[in-house]
């Protein structure tokens, strides 16, 4: 049996409540953190997704290359810098 998940961008609709964020989440400029932590991180959330694409370029290049692969391709879209 094939399941099939079907990937849908998050849009963000004004008004929304504002969501509890719990005090155990800790959110961080991209600045503090180091590139080996923000890859391993791109590299854990890839291995899960459950997107084809994902699960296809993790297959074919591992997961770290994968996620570093992604993070050059975001830096085109995507105004950061790393410390």
């Amino acid at each position: 049996m094939t399941t099939y998940y079907e990937k849908i961008p998050f849009v963000w609709e004004e008004p929304k409540p504002a969501i509890p964020v719990p005090k155990r989440l800790i959110f961080r400029s991209l600045n503090d953190v180091p590139m080996q932590d923000f890859t391993a991180t791109v590299s854990c959330a890839m291995s899960s997704s459950l997107d084809r694409s994902d699960q296809k370029v993790v297959r074919e290049l591992g997961a770290d290359k994968a996620a570093s692969e992604f993070i050059v391709q975001a830096s085109k879209d995507f105004d950061f810098t790393f410390a």
